[in-house]
């Protein structure tokens, strides 16, 4: 099955022994996460009705509710039609980021260990990765630009091992994202065009840094 969706139903189900409806949106033919491999058909909304309104005010009420889970229905669809998926990875975005970065440090040479470890430090062993935006990056490199080195820590990282941890951060980021991933909040998440270099001047050479529709530099 693709893991493209052609058609975007809204529909309820009755809760609270049938007294109320929720709202849900019904994906077909549904989305296969490429990474879990598992198929999501179905997206509750949140939104909830009376199944037999006693009023005209309650009557209003399912109104103006079924107004809002239409609109969440077509901002779905349009999202689909335009190939995001983004809406999908909610939960995955508070999901464990240092605990990606160690997996794939695993697999790599010591830089990658070293980096690990510095922004581990950085971010007091707790990130996720929708806490992973711009500022934050920016920070880190300024961290790493007064950093110790992890050996002779009375001295600071040489600015060729700053440029060079620099890159295998931005490395890690891009990682993420051709994987299929997201990163960064929901409506600032880092897009591939996120990854142009830019030039930092001032003793550091030339070194690039991820900006969101500009130079934040």
């Amino acid at each position: 099955m693709s893991n493209i969706c052609k058609t975007v139903t809204l529909r309820t189900r009755k809760i609270k022994g049938g007294e109320q409806l929720s709202f849900y949106l019904d994906y077909y033919p549904g989305y296969r996460d490429e990474s879990t491999m598992k198929v999501m058909r179905h997206e509750s909304l949140g939104i909830y009705i009376y199944a037999k309104p006693k009023s005209q005010r309650e009557k209003d009420y399912n109104d103006r509710m079924r107004e809002k889970a239409e609109a969440l229905r077509c901002r779905r669809y349009e999202s689909i039609v335009n190939e995001r998926y983004d809406f999908f990875d909610r939960d995955k975005m508070k999901g464990d980021f240092l605990a990606y970065f160690k997996q794939k440090a695993d697999k790599k040479n010591c830089k990658w260990q070293h980096v690990y470890k510095h922004f581990a430090r950085f971010c007091n062993n707790k990130c996720r990765f929708d806490e992973i935006n711009v500022d934050l990056c920016n920070k880190f490199r300024e961290y790493l630009l007064t950093a110790p080195q992890t050996i002779h820590t009375e001295h600071k990282l040489h600015i060729n091992s700053v440029a060079g941890y620099w890159s295998t951060f931005r490395a890690v980021l891009l990682t993420r994202r051709l994987s299929g991933g997201r990163i960064g909040p929901a409506r600032r998440g880092f897009r591939h065009s996120a990854f142009r270099w830019f030039p930092v001047f001032g003793g550091l050479g030339c070194i690039g840094f991820p900006a969101y529709g500009g130079h934040v530099g």
